[in-house]
């Protein structure tokens, strides 16, 4: 189990069909689709509500555990890294996420019938991108956020093609909830919403950089943002 925030947490493990992918809302639990594949959930790295990483054992010897990626739509398996000579390799020792696309794995690899220690980072070019010709998203768009790099307060300008409930929240690049700016139904159009650098409980953050991210129906939008004290 890990969390984004209060009302965005994961818990996973598997079933007869395959992994088991579980979403708290804030008030229910809900089962999301998992792609097809064999395996069991060990690990969680929840960063964003649109990037969380998992990884799994596998049910079949010699193991082949893979990753697997959640982008706030859906779930997809990243396949791993090619290990030359390995006879077998697990990776669901333990899984962190220094932030968005930059996740740890440690495990173990076996050569020769002898096991070592494995240490494995997966960085932006693992994840894979919607081919050109995809359709893009079209209810929801961060327009701008400025200035940026910001002090005191950042702007932040956003548009729903349609009416929907939609959810501005600023978090940290460990996808700790710093503070929600926005929350419930908005009519199509454009929006503006502003940060002044404090969290939920009134505290002023430190310079860095932070997620904004827009939440609308099933899609997401994020942007960095940088506070300068």
């Amino acid at each position: 189990v890990d969390a984004v925030a209060s009302d965005d947490v994961w818990a996973a493990g598997d079933s007869p069909a395959g992994p088991l992918f579980m979403h708290w809302d804030g008030s229910e639990w809900t089962i999301v689709p998992s792609p097809a594949s064999t395996g069991t959930i060990q690990k969680l790295a929840a960063i964003a509500s649109d990037d969380v990483w998992a990884v799994d054992s596998s049910w079949q010897f010699p193991d082949g555990s893979k990753y697997y990626h959640w982008d706030g739509v859906s779930w997809s398996v990243v396949p791993a890294p090619v290990i030359e000579g390995a006879e077998n390799v697990s990776r669901h020792g333990g899984l962190s996420a220094a932030g968005p696309c930059d996740v740890w794995a440690v495990g173990s690899v076996q050569f020769n019938g002898q096991l070592e220690p494995l240490i494995e980072r997966l960085q932006p070019e693992a994840i894979s991108t919607p081919a050109p010709d995809a359709a893009p998203r079209t209810l929801t768009a961060i327009t701008a956020v400025a200035p940026n790099p910001f002090n005191p307060r950042v702007e932040i300008r956003f548009t729903l093609e349609r009416d929907a409930p939609a959810t501005v929240a600023v978090h940290d690049v460990r996808g700790r909830l710093i503070r929600t700016l926005s929350r419930g139904s908005l009519g199509a159009g454009e929006h503006t919403v502003r940060w002044d650098g404090i969290d939920e409980h009134g505290s002023a953050m430190p310079s860095g950089t932070y997620l904004v991210s827009l939440r609308a129906a099933a899609e997401r939008d994020t942007r960095r943002i940088v506070l300068v004290r």
